[in-house]
């Protein structure tokens, strides 16, 4: 099950170390898919655009991997979960550009959350080469 706009308005922590409740909302967009679409969705989706950036999405990439090896997931090796990264990337930059598409006048805090989502997918799928054949 993938949730499909996993971004950190949509998760909800604890409110102290004592009680590390996690909760995510907005699953409208919910389908069948790879968990690392989700990963995709919030590297691609959150983070800003920097020079940095693509360090970190490996950084983030290896934890997502190590915690799935640590929770009896055998036999998906990283550079599988680096390739389906990256096909969900291609996913989800396309959402991004119809998220663009459907722009409402009337929502200015929508307009600029589709247009950054937007950037930032377009910055991720350049970094990552996925234009290239």
């Amino acid at each position: 099950m993938v949730h499909g706009d996993f971004r950190l308005e949509n998760v909800f922590f604890g409110a102290s170390l004592e009680n590390q409740g996690f909760a995510v909302i907005d699953w409208q967009d919910i389908s069948r898919g790879e968990g690392v679409w989700d990963v995709a969705w919030f590297i691609g989706g959150c983070l800003q655009v920097t020079s940095n950036r693509q360090m970190e999405e490996q950084q983030l990439l290896k934890i997502y991997h190590e915690t799935l090896k640590a929770n009896g997931v055998n036999g998906y090796t990283f550079e599988a979960c680096w390739e389906d990264y990256r096909l969900a990337m291609s996913r989800y930059f396309v959402q991004a550009v119809l998220m663009v598409a459907a722009l409402n006048p009337e929502n200015d805090r929508e307009n600029k959350l589709a247009q950054a989502v937007a950037e930032r997918f377009i910055a991720a799928i350049t970094d990552l080469h996925l234009t290239e054949k």
